[in-house]
């Protein structure tokens, strides 16, 4: 009996180790397809290491104007994640980015600063959407301008042409009238 039940243990045992296993082949397996997959999009999308340093230094720069951050550690990387229907990924970048402190400009006191040059963009995206719709609205009448142009111009195509059918009609009825006259007079 003792036989029987260190035997069964041993069964267990091994069907237990191999679970174990194949979890971690799984999970490695799982991370060399998400590492290939993101190397298969940043190749996709042809983006270099050199691209990719450069757009961590303009990010940098951008962050720069608001914090203070540490460019030395600032890491990009590249993600990609299957949406939910498990058809379509979508690629982003990850920025770590560790901030040392926010700058003055932008602490709560110059708020109002950065509100006042909020405005002022706003009001000058206002008056460009202005000159936008006046150049949409000038743009329209000279399209309106030249359909009228073009109306005018086969309208007075279509009057000359009648006129000229009706010469040629009352010629015809003239030279018929002429043949008839001359043919009575001989």
């Amino acid at each position: 009996m003792l036989e029987v039940l260190r035997e069964f243990w041993n069964r267990n045992k091994k069907l237990v180790g191999n679970e174990d296993q194949q979890e971690e082949k799984e999970k490695t397996r799982n991370l060399a397809k998400e590492r290939l997959n993101i190397l298969l999009v940043q190749d996709r999308a042809s983006i270099s290491t050199d691209f990719m340093e450069i757009m961590k230094q303009d990010i940098v720069k951008v962050m720069q104007k608001y914090v203070i951050v540490d460019e030395k550690t600032v890491e990009i990387e590249m993600t990609n994640s299957i949406k939910n229907d498990g058809l379509r990924s979508e690629t982003g970048f990850v920025i770590k980015a560790p901030i040392i402190n926010v700058k003055n400009e932008m602490k709560a006191g110059n708020i109002q600063i950065t509100e006042e040059i909020v405005e002022e963009l706003a009001e000058k995206k206002v008056e460009a959407i202005g000159d936008v719709e006046k150049e949409i609205e000038e743009q329209e009448k000279r399209e309106i301008l030249e359909r009228n142009k073009e109306a005018r111009r086969n309208k007075l195509l279509k009057e000359k042409e009648e006129r000229e059918k009706i010469e040629n009609i009352e010629k015809e009825e003239n030279n018929e009238t002429k043949e008839e006259s001359d043919n009575q007079g001989e």
